[in-house]
């Protein structure tokens, strides 16, 4: 993806239908389509993955508003949280305390 470039998230939890050109489609448990227009990104998924709500439909970065609207606060919390664990990580950073994430965070 190109620096900068938003992922397409599930909406839903379902099944990829079918990977088209310029399409996404996902049938929900309900059994309701969805479908994600594309716009030449890359696609992450494959035609009979099962996704869950906001797991990458393509490749790029999440936009955490959207993120937290899809899946929820407790997800998105978590996700941050470990997307930080993982940026100090790779600095060699290896734990840090609840204190210096709450900080972070907040």
């Amino acid at each position: 993806p190109e620096k900068g470039e938003k992922a397409i998230l599930a909406k839903k939890t379902g099944k990829i239908i079918s990977i088209e050109e310029d399409a996404v489609r996902q049938k929900d448990q309900a059994g309701k389509e969805i479908i994600y227009s594309l716009s030449k990104k890359n696609v992450r998924v494959n035609q009979g993955d099962m996704v869950k709500k906001g797991n990458k439909i393509t490749r790029g970065s999440i936009n955490l508003e959207e993120y937290l609207e899809i899946t929820g606060r407790d997800i998105c919390q978590n996700y941050i949280k470990e997307e930080i664990r993982n940026v100090y990580s790779n600095q060699g950073i290896r734990s840090f305390s609840r204190a210096e994430l709450f900080l972070l965070i907040y």
